[in-house]
């Protein structure tokens, strides 16, 4: 009887040391390696914080969108297609961000500046995917630009829901393998697909995103 009571208890203390380690797990999530960092993310009183892929697919909830953008001169397009990733706005929320400018890094040392209002995508320029004019739109407020970091997206044509499969940004995008893309992509984003699609400005996509800074 007594053995019986002493191997109950072993097994009542291991458990609690199970869901000890797990309870603390959750509310310390591990470093990510250095190595593995593919951004981070700086609040406006220094709080920062670094993501792996897996962290950014896993640990926020996933945006599912369209986004295309008009090339700079109006001479040709990425055709609105779908795309898939984080909200701006939940990264920053993370660190501390309510508002203010915030500024884009990336991995080529390129950087963006873009004002509250921008983050918040309220004065975004959009135009409509008709080649070879383009003409300037105003997205209906039942359809609004969402700011997102992409990490995956669909070829032009698909839809959302259907069957073709969403691809990860990869460090080359070009057939030429020329054109650094990932595996972070800044787009507006819309939820709802209208014909022909809207397209942000090309210079505004930025491509090879690796920080976030909100602006002191």
């Amino acid at each position: 009887m007594r053995r019986r009571r002493s191997v109950a208890l072993l097994a009542l203390i291991g458990t609690v040391l199970v869901l000890t380690a797990a309870v603390l797990a959750m509310a310390h999530p591990p470093t990510a390696r250095a190595a593995d960092v593919v951004l981070t993310v700086k609040g406006p009183s220094g709080t920062t914080r670094s993501y792996t892929l897996k962290q950014l697919r896993t640990g926020f909830t996933a945006y599912k969108g369209y986004a295309g953008y008009v090339k700079t001169g109006f001479v040709g397009m990425e055709a609105p297609h779908p795309v898939k990733g984080v909200r701006l706005l939940d990264l920053l929320a993370k660190v501390g961000y309510k508002s203010g400018g915030v500024i884009f890094g990336s991995t080529d040392g390129y950087e963006l500046t873009y004002s509250s209002k921008l983050v918040h995508a309220r004065t975004v320029t959009t135009y409509k995917a008709s080649p070879p004019k383009y003409p300037m739109v105003t997205i209906p407020k039942t359809n609004p630009l969402t700011a997102i970091l992409a990490y995956q997206d669909k070829k032009v044509g698909a839809r959302i829901t259907d069957s073709h499969p969403w691809r990860y940004y990869t460090s080359t995008f070009s057939t030429s393998g020329s054109d650094g893309v990932g595996p972070l992509r800044f787009w507006w984003s819309y939820r709802t697909w209208v014909k022909p699609g809207y397209l942000q400005i090309g210079w505004s996509s930025m491509r090879m995103v690796n920080s976030v800074t909100a602006a002191q």
